[in-house]
């Protein structure tokens, strides 16, 4: 893509060059909640992802709540409930929904976006994005 914008053009264009185009120049400065949902859906599935979302990871939760880190472990999975409750009723009343709620809207209208997962395997890009 990089001979193709910023070289002398001769390379062809390919598929893969057009669809990383259009993703770059309609994701905005920090890409969009549609792509953002896509590529989540690329790697979880639809219904994996809905339950990601709503249920973070232990690890993410203890970034969220650091009460959580000054307990034993075992205690950590009886504090994740209140803690997760805690969150979904901030998510709803102090305005943070927003998102989550554009997020989830996306999710049901979005259908598979063949594009994206297309360009995810010319890329190589993997389904595992867990880091």
């Amino acid at each position: 893509m990089t001979e193709y914008w910023f070289g002398n053009r001769t390379e062809e264009v390919n598929k893969v060059t057009m669809l990383m185009e259009r993703f770059i120049f309609n994701g905005g400065l920090y890409g969009n909640i549609i792509q953002g949902v896509a590529i989540s859906r690329y790697s979880y599935g639809r219904f994996s992802y809905l339950f990601h979302r709503l249920f973070l990871p232990k690890k993410e939760m203890k970034k969220l709540f650091p009460i959580m880190n000054k307990a034993p472990s075992p205690i950590q999975y009886i504090l994740y409930v209140p803690c997760a409750i805690r969150r979904w009723l901030r998510l709803v009343f102090d305005g943070q929904g927003k998102r989550a709620t554009a997020e989830f809207k996306a999710n049901a209208m979005l259908k598979e976006d063949k594009n994206i997962s297309f360009l995810c395997r010319e890329l190589g890009i993997s389904r595992d994005l867990s880091y």
